[in-house]
């Protein structure tokens, strides 16, 4: 009897100790994210989960086995983020971070993340794991790059950093819109103890979309000794199918290959980006490019300038104006432009009236563009309004009485590359003989020289005088230039003529045709045209002799 009661209590002991087990607390990982991922090398990457607690019984002293080792990736420290779960869900969000720096090997990164916890009730220790695994890849980056990567930097001698961005236009820092001019600079370093020769510089914009260069370029190649450093400044215009220029991420590049001294002038390469350019297109927004205005003018003078009117917007603009103002030269004087179609643009001549009241010193013209409800355009990058000035110095003698007139007329064509022509003519209209001189200024961005057949004369009252200018055009060249026809008397500018000259492309030959057809000169090619030509020839004479037999 006593042994049946003695089973009993132990049996009934062993069935609390089964029921406590079964009914205390316990831990368990739940809505896992994120600890199976792939993700980009420079990047970071985050895991996500709840943290339950089961049952009954409260859980205290909880811990995990963190910084997590996944490899060489190690992950952010959680321990001690909590002490006990949320009571009255049972649950807390937690989250781990993994960095993944630039450049680490593309394989997959393993680790156990373990969590330890204490049972209140029971002293007993639970734990729960949950295995992470990190596909690493490496990001995509242009041929250009990958083949700078495989040279490798020797000794790791030749340093390429971007000290400063600058931008010229509506952007700013590394939100850019379309037509803005990006000055970079660029420090070039030899840390190595021996020369590196030949360093070419090379840079570009590559859209991370796409992965294509929207623009690229290089500088020219340059030296350093061991120790030196150099300074370049890369400008990058945002100005070339801009309709190609898509709104998103970007990166800049710049790699510099070179030949190291150190290392029997074998090729080195090295390279440096700079992240999350973002490129920023606006619905409707219209701006004033290549400003074209003469930088001095006479009193009493006729004002020429030059301009294209962009629209930069992705809409399709209706009604455009633009509208120029100077109050003490009497200018407020509105062009209408019309309809500008999206990444389009149209060019603009407008010549301004100015008031004789003048004094020698420089004017501001101001320049606004206007939509259809004659609002100021505006943008919603920075509220910054579609706003330009240009600055024209009024000089020379400033007096009513200086009578003469100046125009001209093209001899020749103007193309890139070949000489250009202009006639100038000369005209007293005062009383009194008088000796002029006649300069040209103003041209030296699109001709090399300016010779003139004869700059220094004396016309009587009404006599008119005929000469011509003939300029050198740089190959270069193409598209609307301007330059100026100065008139000077006693040594003092006297009038002053903008004069507008349409420059062509050079007419392409033979070969620069057939680069154009093939996109290069192939020379596969040209052996096959050539032999054709030699089996024509042999067809010709064999013909001949037989037609003489």
């Amino acid at each position: 009897m006593n042994n049946k009661i003695l089973n009993f209590v132990s049996a009934s002991i062993l069935v609390l100790i089964l029921c406590i087990s079964f009914t205390s607390a316990s831990i368990e990982f739940t809505d896992v994210t994120g600890a199976t991922q792939s993700i980009v090398s420079g990047n970071t990457a985050t895991v996500t989960f709840k943290l339950n607690e089961t049952n009954e019984g409260d859980l205290t002293n909880i811990s995990f086995n963190t910084p997590l080792s996944l490899g060489s990736l190690t992950s952010n420290n959680i321990n001690g983020t909590i002490t006990s779960l949320d009571q009255t869900n049972k649950s807390s969000l937690i989250t781990l971070t993994i960095n993944v720096p630039e450049g680490t090997t593309a394989q997959n990164y393993t680790g156990t993340l373990i969590v330890t916890a204490n049972n209140s009730n029971t002293n007993l220790t639970v734990t729960d794991t949950l295995p992470i695994t990190l596909t690493v890849t490496n990001p995509i980056q242009p041929e250009e790059i990958t083949s700078c990567i495989a040279k490798t930097n020797l000794g790791n001698n030749l340093k390429v950093k971007i000290d400063d961005i600058t931008v010229k236009g509506f952007g700013e820092d590394t939100e850019w819109l379309p037509m803005d001019e990006i000055q970079v600079e660029v420090q070039i370093e030899n840390n190595g103890n021996d020369d590196i020769r030949d360093i070419k510089l090379s840079w570009g914009l590559y859209n991370k979309a796409t992965n294509e260069w929207y623009v690229d370029g290089d500088e020219s190649k340059f030296k350093l000794k061991d120790g030196d450093e150099e300074t370049v400044i890369v400008t990058i215009k945002l100005d070339d199918n801009i309709d190609e220029l898509e709104e998103g991420e970007y990166v800049l590049y710049l790699w510099a290959n070179a030949e190291d001294a150190e290392f029997d002038n074998d090729d080195t390469c090295t390279y440096t980006t700079q992240e999350d350019i973002e490129i920023v297109i606006e619905e409707n927004f219209v701006i004033l490019y290549n400003i074209q205005a003469p930088e001095t003018m006479l009193c009493d003078e006729k004002i020429t300038i030059i301009a294209e009117v962009w629209n930069i917007g992705d809409e399709d603009q209706d009604d455009v104006s633009v509208y120029f103002y100077n109050k003490e030269l009497g200018i407020a004087q509105e062009v209408i432009v019309g309809s500008i179609d999206a990444f389009d643009s149209e060019k603009i001549e407008v010549t301004l009236e100015t008031t004789k009241e003048m004094e020698q010193k420089t004017y501001q013209i101001t320049m606004f563009v206007y939509d259809e409800d004659q609002d100021v355009y505006q943008n919603n990058f920075g509220d910054d309004e579609a706003e330009f000035s240009t600055n024209i110095e009024v000089t020379g003698v400033c007096k009513a009485d200086a009578k003469v007139t100046v125009s001209a007329s093209l001899v020749s064509d103007g193309k890139a590359g070949e000489e250009l022509i202009i006639k100038a003519i000369i005209a007293n209209t005062g009383e009194e003989s008088t000796t002029y001189t006649l300069n040209t200024a103003g041209y030296t961005a699109w001709a090399s020289s300016a010779s003139i057949d004869q700059n220094t004369f004396t016309l009587n009252k009404g006599e008119v005088k005929e000469v011509l200018i003939t300029f050198d055009v740089n190959k270069e060249a193409f598209g609307d230039q301007m330059f100026n026809l100065e008139i000077l008397s006693n040594n003092q500018l006297i009038s002053q003529q903008p004069v507008s000259v349409l420059i062509k492309e050079a007419d392409k030959g033979f070969v620069d045709q057939m680069k154009s057809i093939t996109g290069k000169i192939n020379w596969v090619l040209w052996a096959i045209i050539l032999l054709n030509i030699i089996l024509v020839i042999v067809i010709v004479i064999v013909a001949i002799r037989i037609a003489k037999n």
